[in-house]
């Protein structure tokens, strides 16, 4: 079915009706070129030389009017780029913050092994709830690296996003492997140094040099530093961050 005039695109529209101007102005300067009939002068040849002038600027014309249609196009291009690059860096942002969150709760509960507290079952339970939010922050912290490999070009450095990830995502992942593997011994009153759960401790640990830092708060400003930067600063340096960043990696 043939489109109607108010179907098509206005940039469309605007071509044909240049089209039409410009072809309507060189047909007329032809033709009033063969009434001149060779003469120089007269009310004739004074209308070709205006039919030429207005097919010159139709053609002037149609080359702003593309040009700024063609700056129009690519404006909103990276308008469009910024704002999906500033929600995966939210997203990103967002999972750092719940895997704080687990962090910090873990900590109130008395988890850390220096504590020498009993494994009660409120612990317990405590440990289960929070490692349950942590084991949905690491699946959505994989969704972003999911994203990001389909959609390379969305970032500005593809490969230093997903390489962070990876190394966040296979911090995480043990940490969760160790809930599921001490997670049945809990029941037992028992302190976590005895059962040995190295990866909650490296967790909720207070020293600066903790693979947590290594293997989470500096990778993580690495990717949101390569959402947006072809050469982001390499982990775990603290020389050019977000202020949104170096909030969340308060402890």
């Amino acid at each position: 079915m043939a489109l109607g005039l108010n179907d098509m695109r206005p940039q469309t529209r605007l071509v044909g009706l240049l089209s039409l101007v410009f072809l309507l102005a060189v047909i007329t300067s032809y033709l009033a070129l063969q009434k001149a009939a060779g003469a120089t002068s007269g009310i004739w040849f004074e209308v070709a030389k205006l039919g030429l002038q207005l097919a010159g600027i139709t053609v002037i014309g149609g080359l702003v009017s593309l040009g700024f249609r063609l700056w129009e196009k690519l404006r909103d291009e990276d308008r469009k780029l910024s704002e999906n690059r500033q929600a995966l860096a939210l997203e990103i942002i967002s999972c750092y913050d719940e895997v704080k969150s687990v962090r910090r709760t873990l900590r109130a509960l008395g988890l850390r092994s220096a504590t020498k507290l009993a494994m009660t079952p409120q612990r317990a339970a405590g440990y289960h709830e929070q490692m349950i939010l942590l084991n949905k922050a690491q699946l959505a912290l994989e969704r972003v690296g999911r994203k990001v490999a389909a959609f390379p070009t969305a970032v500005a450095n593809s490969q230093e996003v997903l390489a962070a990830a990876k190394k966040i995502e296979k911090y995480l992942h043990k940490l969760v492997e160790e809930w599921e593997d001490k997670g049945p011994s809990l029941a037992a009153p028992t302190t976590p140094d005895e059962l040995r759960m190295e990866n909650l401790q490296d967790f909720i640990g207070d020293d600066k040099h903790t693979r947590f830092h290594s293997d989470v708060a500096g990778p993580l400003k690495h990717m949101v530093e390569a959402v947006y930067s072809i050469s982001p600063t390499s982990y775990p340096s603290q020389a050019r961050t977000t202020a949104t960043i170096n909030k969340c990696n308060q402890t």
